[in-house]
């Protein structure tokens, strides 16, 4: 890895790759607070009664599952027909406050396989223009979950 890549580079296409943004630490840990509030590191710190962890729409399909069988098609056709987003809306990963990563919804849906093999405990893609959230939980549910429209 060269000094200026960033350590998921290597999980990418290079057709994706010129698509996505791996945020630094700062821009990263900017958002996240934006996001998820100013005490938080990640999924694992949120109280019962964050609205991250709320109970929000749950899917059928068990993503986790779907991704150790090499097979994220249904996950995929879940989140195309059940979340309203446009495909050329910027969308942030949020692994934990020093990881966000920056893709346009078309781009996140195609290289999904490739943003859950970075991080997949308990992640979230939020849509800042909508106060909207996928949530991808740890043993693999997949949950829409409303944001509220300050922290």
């Amino acid at each position: 890895m060269n000094q200026n890549e960033h350590p998921y580079e290597s999980y990418f296409s290079a057709k994706h790759l010129q698509h996505i943004k791996f945020l630094n630490r700062q821009e990263s840990e900017k958002h996240f607070v934006a996001f998820f509030g100013p005490k938080f590191r990640s999924f694992f710190d949120f109280p019962d009664t964050h609205w991250a962890v709320q109970r929000g729409i749950e899917a059928d399909v068990n993503w986790r599952e779907r991704f150790n069988e090499s097979d994220l098609s249904s996950t995929r056709i879940y989140l195309q027909q059940n979340v309203e987003w446009d495909d050329r809306d910027d969308l942030y990963f949020c692994a934990k406050a020093g990881v966000v990563i920056r893709a346009p919804w078309d781009i996140f849906l195609q290289a999904l396989d490739d943003f859950l093999g970075c991080e997949d405990d308990g992640v979230f893609v939020v849509n800042p223009k909508q106060y909207t959230a996928v949530f991808f939980a740890p043993r693999g549910q997949i949950r829409l979950l409303n944001r509220p429209t300050h922290m």
